[in-house]
């Protein structure tokens, strides 16, 4: 792997289209006719792009097995292109030429049209023989602006394909408390850019948090955009939440495409019996502040997939949840056996299957609040940086993390069910 020596190193990807001009420059020890110790190229996996684009840049490195160091003396920067990392790729030594190769990798996205490219780069390469300096020469690329042919008009400069997810919680609701919709938008391109895509709610005030995107690198850079409203309904009776429509084009396709999320209603009930037991009160004020339980999800993709529709199952919820609250209540007056045994069988009776995710992140959202004041105001990055919690919390939150992750991510791991149940036993 190149050691940096600056705050900007580069990365890369394999496959790259490496035009003839690209081929790298050596300098240094290497004697006439003799194989320089290194090697590099450096191209984009594409010759033009649309504004927004995930675009791959990389740099493929070979050096001769004698090479101990490889690092920059001047890294590549991109004006004109955001740039965000991604991990890079070591390939098998190739044993016959007894040289090692491997890529540094970096998405990139154009910010604006016209002729866009890396700047000119320098790598330092050691070996038993002495130093060579490697120039990496420039690259560029066409950008181009989305058409303007048949664009729709509520088109804001996003680049697709894209999906949309939305979490309605909890169905039905009581009047007097809130309703959290948590809506992410996920893709490959410049979602970062993406409007608040809700708009206002008759008969409710709605209370917007500020969005935050995320990022999961793998070969490509895939972009979460996240978004989360708290609803306060004003009366009984239905409430619609409004439908969601984001406008995109899909570059790969050479297209735009909308992607929409049906509005949906919610039930808003009576004010809840103010006479029931405190756990019960307790268990029924964290559901409603949180955006991971009870829920009503619809997602669309922008391939045109179907509607997928997942409903949680809320009376094993609403048991779960209660039995942390009374978890906690136990450690008062029953003591810690006890408390244990009744905190093992609540993490035991969360489901399996759709919802499960959402049903782990609200048991230690429960269980975290004794300890955090105003949780269900903060994300668990918020409060993974939070250097004031304790040890003991902090591991409970990455949990936390994990779990909300998986719910919008497929093919992300659920946290191990008894780190959570071990986690939630030593808060």
């Amino acid at each position: 792997m190149v050691k940096h020596r600056n705050s900007i190193p580069t990365r890369m990807r394999s496959g790259f289209l490496v035009a003839p001009s690209l081929a790298a420059l050596a300098c240094g020890v290497a004697g006439a006719g003799e194989p320089a110790p290194c090697t590099a190229t450096a191209s984009f996996d594409v010759t033009h792009a649309i504004v927004g684009q995930q675009v791959g840049y990389g740099v493929h490195i070979e050096r001769r097995e004698e090479v101990v160091s490889v690092e920059w003396v001047e890294p590549p920067t991109f004006p004109g292109f955001r740039a965000e990392w991604l991990p890079d790729i070591t390939e098998p030594a190739d044993s016959s030429a007894r040289k090692h190769h491997y890529e540094e990798r970096r998405a990139l996205f154009p910010e604006h049209a016209g002729t866009l490219g890396s700047t000119r780069a320098q790598l330092r390469c050691r070996s038993s023989e002495g130093v060579s300096l490697i120039v990496v020469p420039r690259v560029t690329l066409r950008a181009l602006p989305p058409p303007t042919r048949d664009r729709p008009g509520d088109f804001a400069g996003l680049v697709g394909p894209v999906a949309v997810e939305r979490i309605v919680t909890p169905q039905p609701a009581s009047l007097g408390e809130s309703i959290r919709v948590a809506v992410m938008l996920r893709g490959e391109g410049n979602l970062w850019i993406a409007d608040d895509p809700m708009g206002p709610i008759a008969a409710a005030d709605v209370f917007r948090r500020r969005p935050h995107t995320s990022f999961d690198t793998g070969s490509r850079l895939t972009v979460n955009r996240h978004f989360v409203y708290d609803v306060v309904p004003l009366h009984t009776g239905e409430l619609e939440i409004p439908a969601i429509q984001v406008a995109y084009f899909d570059a790969t396709q050479g297209r735009f495409g909308t992607v929409r999320v049906e509005a949906v209603s919610v039930a808003v009930e009576p004010a809840a019996d103010a006479t029931a037991s405190d756990a019960t009160s307790h268990a029924a004020d964290a559901t409603f502040e949180s955006e991971t339980f009870g829920t009503q999800t619809t997602t669309t993709n922008a391939r045109d997939a179907p509607v997928r529709s997942r409903v949680n199952r809320p009376v094993i919820a609403v048991a779960v949840i209660a039995g942390i609250a009374v978890a906690f209540v136990l450690r008062r007056r029953l003591g810690e056996h006890r408390r244990i045994a009744t905190i093992e069988s609540t993490v035991a009776a969360i489901p399996d299957g759709t919802g499960e995710a959402a049903a782990i992140a609200q048991v230690l959202r429960v269980a975290i609040s004794a300890h955090v004041e105003g949780l269900a105001a903060q994300t668990a990055e918020e409060l993974a940086a939070d250097p004031s919690l304790p040890e003991r919390v902090t591991a409970a939150v990455r949990l936390l993390a994990e779990a909300e992750h998986a719910r919008f991510d497929p093919a992300a791991a659920l946290p191990d069910r008894d780190a959570v149940r071990d986690a939630i036993a030593r808060l």
